[in-house]
């Protein structure tokens, strides 16, 4: 069996060299590639980015600037997990290794764990149930997902399905002993925002930048200029969702809590839908009808929160929404879109460039083998 210390430290160990500061550069930028995962690309620039952005909003909540901390932690430790769970043996094919821990997809849960768990903990009482709970959870959300790829695979994503089921799971764990939860904004309190130029380029951006809990306007340039770094397709398509949520939000189904339009939360589900259908179709649609669909799974994701959140949020146990919504509705949306092409999926290294393409279908000789 290979030496996992050195699956750990290097990308390539054929070559027998010994692992070095080159091979912790290279986790570091598997790292940072979890964070690009976030938004479905494949590129450690952006995910510094969009790391960037994260502490910047971290530092900026003053209660809980060590948020950052814990999801830097969470990421380190799914990553980890995945590194054991995917290490091939002396007898297996290290494509699936490769492919999928090299390109950190094994650590955007836990990095989105570690942030949600101290986000909706109360921590007054101190952080070290909190720091127990980042570690648990980091490593489940990876089990998870390596569980889920195998069931959903490889015809449809696992997206965020780890972060979301450990992270509802402990909440509602939670719920009633000591460990204390922190409330949610009560959905039909009318809070009166005045729509301006400024209050709609805020809901607009921080629908987009919401999808990785970045909540501060200045903050999420951070995101949006390393989705343009990393994707321009995911850019319009992120921005597209998040101005759908906001017309349907803001004057459609008039929300009354038009403070949490203007702070993006209504928007970044949609976003996400949106980003995740244009990037990720193996479908042989026209690129219009690709674009179509993606704005109508926009569309159904938002009235889907909207749905999802009133009853959530009137149970005797309230809980947050997530990214259940857009886990639901893309799921639903790929499915449906790659029914009549069932092109099975597998990840894929950007392209040079930076360009995304998180996943890609496998490609059929004339023979019938099946390559990648």
């Amino acid at each position: 069996m290979p030496n996992l210390r050195q699956w750990f430290l290097e990308k390539d160990i054929a070559t027998g060299q010994r692992p070095g500061w080159k091979g912790f550069l290279h986790f570091f930028d598997i790292l940072l590639r979890g964070f690009s995962q976030m938004y479905f690309v494949d590129h450690p620039i952006a995910g510094l980015l969009f790391l960037g952005g994260m502490i910047f909003a971290s530092v900026q909540n003053q209660s809980k600037a060590y948020l950052i901390g814990f999801s830097i932690i969470g990421a380190i430790l799914s990553t980890l997990t995945g590194l054991v769970l995917l290490h091939p043996s002396e007898t297996e094919d290290n494509v699936l290794f490769d492919k999928t821990y090299t390109h950190g997809l094994c650590g955007y849960d836990g990095a989105l764990v570690g942030w949600g768990v101290v986000l909706f903990l109360d921590t007054t009482d101190g952080l070290a149930a909190t720091a127990v709970a980042t570690v648990f959870l980091s490593c489940l959300a990876a089990v998870i997902r390596w569980w889920g790829a195998r069931f959903f695979a490889p015809h449809v994503p696992i997206f965020s399905a780890g972060f979301n089921l450990a992270t509802i799971l402990y909440l509602l764990a939670a719920s009633g002993n000591i460990i204390q939860r922190n409330s949610l904004p009560a959905p039909n309190t009318i809070t009166n925002v005045t729509m301006t130029p400024a209050v709609f380029f805020q809901a607009l951006f921080l629908g987009m930048s919401q999808f990785n809990f970045v909540d501060n306007i200045y903050a999420s340039i951070f995101v949006l200029v390393g989705l343009l770094i990393a994707s321009r397709k995911a850019f319009v398509g992120a921005l597209m969702g998040s101005f759908i949520a906001l017309v349907i939000t803001w004057w459609v189904i008039q929300v009354t809590r038009q403070d949490l339009i203007a702070q993006g939360i209504y928007g970044y589900n949609a976003a996400g839908a949106s980003m995740a259908i244009v990037v990720l179709s193996t479908s042989k649609w026209p690129a219009w009808r690709v674009w179509l669909y993606a704005m109508f799974t926009a569309m159904f994701v938002v009235l889907f929160q909207i749905a999802v959140q009133s009853v959530l949020n009137v149970m005797p146990i309230k809980l947050p929404v997530l990214t259940i919504p857009f886990l639901l509705g893309t799921w639903i949306s790929i499915g449906g879109m790659n029914a009549n092409h069932p092109a099975p999926l597998v990840v894929v290294a950007p392209a040079e460039g930076g360009a995304s393409g998180t996943y890609a279908p496998i490609a059929t000789s004339e023979a019938g083998d099946k390559t990648v």
